[in-house]
């Protein structure tokens, strides 16, 4: 033995394995010797099975054109109308997935959207290949991006392909996303002659591998977008501050947490939109509602000021005692003695 305490085997000693298999991170095999006396010697191979880096689990993701008739590029305009339709439609399905991944997760929501922030890599010289990158913002950094993006590539393409197919969603695909796509996929046709693919490629093989055709996706993604727009004329209700008021045509702006809207008024509501002008309102109105939630075409039907709690603590103390009659009897107290018996 080795001063240093180690064991070494003498150089006739030597084996040549041959592996047997690989369980729980155990590497078995057998061998022979270098001098072919001690056949079949057991060999005592343990593999340490090493975590996988970040590194070993990333995925590349990529918006590919490919041309047809023979032809080696697309036209500039067709390139940037498709990719300004394709990050129209990722913006949407950000929106739906990160409220979902956050719940999943048990991560902050505004946290999980500024994480997944989309970004263009470098591309490739050989093919006309748009490298997508999700998480390249310093935002979020301290999330587990990988597994954000992983997440978002592998149900985003799984989604697209379920509402093309008329199928429920893993995440929400909304009438606009759903048309966004379909446009940069009919703009990688038209403009371009080029089919429009999502695709992958894993650290190890070095081939591209479609996950979404949107140009096959493209028609049922049509439908799926006439299926969600379809409007029904219904009463609703906006809530946010009245910041406009304009005469031709006469109409209100009503600033709510979803972005601007702009509502018909009728005469009669005129005056009380004047004295609401700058307030939170309440607004009914009469409009196209679809089956997204969203309002189009809406007419005011009554302009009223939002209550608010001018204090939270004088309101707590208003109510304190409101069902004290109630709960408070002698028959409920026993009853919930017998639920919770007291210890003796």
């Amino acid at each position: 033995m080795p001063a240093d305490g180690r064991m070494s085997a003498p150089a006739s000693d030597t084996v040549t394995p041959r592996v047997l298999g690989r369980a729980g991170g155990i590497l078995v095999a057998t061998g022979s010797g270098d001098d072919g006396r001690r056949p079949d010697t057991l060999v005592m191979c343990v593999a340490v099975a090493r975590r996988a880096t970040l590194a070993d689990v990333r995925r590349e993701i990529a918006l590919r054109f490919e041309p047809h008739s023979g032809r080696t590029v697309v036209s500039a305009e067709a390139y940037v109308d498709t990719l300004r339709a394709v990050f129209d439609g990722l913006g949407e399905l950000r929106r739906a997935a990160a409220p979902v991944f956050a719940l999943h997760r048990g991560w902050p929501t505004a946290q999980v959207r500024q994480a997944l922030e989309l970004s263009v890599g470098r591309t490739h010289d050989d093919k006309l290949l748009v490298p997508l990158i999700v998480g390249a913002s310093e935002q979020g950094a301290h999330l587990d991006i990988h597994v954000l993006a992983s997440m978002f590539w592998r149900l985003g393409a799984r989604s697209l392909r379920q509402a093309a197919a008329g199928r429920a969603t893993s995440v929400e695909v909304t009438a606009s996303c759903a048309e966004a796509f379909a446009r940069a996929a009919h703009c990688a046709e038209e403009g371009g002659h080029s089919r429009l693919l999502l695709v992958v490629r894993g650290p190890v093989s070095p081939h591209w591998r479609t996950v979404a055709d949107l140009s096959k996706l493209a028609p049922g993604l049509h439908r799926h977008a006439a299926r969600r727009a379809t409007a029904k004329r219904a009463q609703a209700q906006m809530l946010g501050q009245l910041v406009a008021l304009d005469h031709t045509p006469p109409t209100v702006v009503i600033a709510t947490p979803y972005g601007r809207r702009t509502v018909a008024l009728p005469e009669a509501l005129r005056q009380d939109a004047r004295q609401l002008w700058g307030e939170e309102v309440i607004v009914d109105v009469e409009a196209a509602v679809t089956s997204e939630g969203q309002l189009h075409e809406a007419t005011a039907l009554r302009l009223r000021r939002a209550r608010r709690v001018a204090d939270a603590v004088e309101d707590h103390e208003r109510s304190r005692g409101a069902l004290g009659e109630v709960w408070g009897t002698d028959d409920v107290r026993e009853y919930l003695d017998s639920l919770w018996p007291r210890s003796s």
